[in-house]
């Protein structure tokens, strides 16, 4: 008789029945032992740095961040050392800001690369101004944070200007990543202007990746890159320039909207599975594009056939493509394009809602009855209308008109047909209404223009938009 079988034939039910009751109170008094240790550490009222916080911080802590702008050493190029805690904010993205300024040196907001989990949590912060070689904002290698209800704006990096995972399972979820921007040599495998996944299973979901790009060397992803693994899910990838607006190997695309990207809306370069998504481009240009030995499906999905390049590859329609315009509430101008403005939620005769296709599914990540969701800011009418700069071209002497919807800091630059800001023509806050500047781009001290097109970029009022002028010799 084993020792299983003796211990069993000698324990009556009661006896057993005890000693799994006090069993169940030993692991519960274990649980209660440490959720008990778990502590709130507050910045600034008990720590002047967030750094600082973490430091003191044992895993399972919670770092409560108040609102506030935060840089400099011990805010900035924040490490997790392993450990499992939650650093957040008490109010929000929109009032915690991590500035990491782009002075001098490499900075960003959190550098992680010690084994952290999805139980490392980053949550609530709007971090800006971060310039690192890997991920603009927040570098993961070897470390698989969840990252959530972010703001990432005005970031640079050699790989992934937003965020980077290199080796890494994270999860990012419910967060914007705009504005930010991939630079450098032309190094293989870099790109990402706004996300860079490499060799790694991670998420991204219920995420907005708009109006990144990529240098001028054209590199894939300007909205997100992703090879090795990963997943997509009811994410919006709109107004990235450069490269492609997702460049996609071993990877899967789950209720998503990937439209008005500058360049080919969709790179797949293996293998890709793509299911009830949109993807969408009301001005020509390829919708997707296969690598000679690359295989994809596409189940429930609207796409234009006629725009799929398969270059040799295979792309294989798992049920009818549904070749039809989305019929997006506000899609932007193709003269605009690429621009952050604009409403990607369908009108009720669209194909994507599910009362209108054979699959009975409601296609790409906006899933609003109406044609603009409760509580969201249905992106006004551009800043910028026809005709909004003159002359156009210009020798040199240009005058802008523009509109706030309401009073708003506004900063107007000058861009190359990249996306790189050359200079900056206005900075400064104004009342709603109609605007204007004036002045002479040949006079800017210390830029030499040479003739050629270039944009006029316009921020204010939490929007974006670009025009096109013509420099005449």
């Amino acid at each position: 008789m084993s020792n299983h079988e003796s211990l069993r034939s000698s324990a009556t039910v009661p006896q057993v029945l005890l000693g799994l009751a006090l069993l169940g109170q030993g692991l519960l008094s274990a649980l209660s032992f440490g959720l008990a240790q778990a502590e709130f550490r507050r910045v600034p009222s008990q720590y002047s740095q967030i750094q600082l916080a973490i430091d003191y911080a044992d895993p399972g802590d919670v770092i409560l961040v108040a609102p506030g702008t935060y840089s400099g050493p011990g805010n900035i190029n924040l490490d997790f050392h392993g450990k499992e805690l939650i650093c957040r904010s008490e109010e929000g993205a929109a009032v915690t800001i991590i500035d990491a300024q782009q002075e001098s040196g490499y900075r960003n907001g959190f550098q992680l690369s010690s084994g952290e989990t999805r139980a490392s949590v980053i949550q609530g912060f709007t971090i800006i101004n971060g310039y690192n070689p890997y991920g603009g904002a927040i570098s993961c290698i070897n470390a698989s944070p969840t990252i959530r209800a972010c703001v990432i704006r005005d970031c640079l990096a050699f790989f992934g200007g937003g965020i980077s995972f290199d080796q890494s399972g994270g999860l990012i979820q419910d967060t914007l990543v705009e504005e930010c921007s991939v630079i450098g040599l032309p190094v293989s495998g870099q790109g990402g202007g706004g996300i860079y996944m490499r060799n790694s299973s991670g998420r991204v979901e219920d995420t907005v990746v708009r109006g990144n790009h990529i240098d001028e060397f054209s590199f894939p992803g300007s909205g997100i890159y992703m090879s090795g693994g990963g997943a997509l899910l009811r994410c919006t990838v709109t107004g990235n320039a450069g490269g492609s607006g997702v460049f996609a190997s071993l990877t899967q695309i789950d209720h998503c909207t990937i439209a008005y990207n500058r360049s080919t809306e969709l790179q797949i370069d293996f293998v890709c599975d793509i299911t009830s998504s949109i993807i969408a481009n009301g001005c020509g240009q390829s919708l997707v594009s296969l690598s000679p030995t690359a295989w994809a499906t596409a189940s429930c999905t609207m796409v234009d056939p006629d725009r799929v390049v398969t270059n040799g590859g295979t792309f294989t329609y798992l049920t009818p493509a549904i070749d039809a315009s989305p019929l997006f509430c506000l899609a932007p101008f193709c003269a605009n394009v690429p621009t952050t403005i604009g409403s990607f939620h369908v009108e009720p005769t669209s194909l994507a809602r599910p009362e209108n296709n054979e699959c009975e599914d409601f296609l790409g990540a906006n899933t609003s009855d109406t044609c603009v969701a409760a509580g969201v800011d249905p992106q006004p009418v551009g800043l910028l209308g026809p005709n909004s700069i003159a002359p156009n071209p210009s020798r040199g002497e240009t005058s802008l008109r523009f509109r706030l919807p309401a009073q708003s800091s506004v900063r107007v630059s000058l861009l190359d047909l990249q996306g790189r800001r050359l200079a900056s023509l206005l900075e400064e806050s104004r009342e709603a209404g109609d605007q204007t500047w004036s002045g002479d781009l040949r006079a800017i001290p210390g830029l030499r223009l040479a003739p050629g097109v270039y944009l006029i970029e316009v921020k204010a009022a939490g929007l974006r938009e670009t025009a096109r002028m013509v420099l005449l010799p």
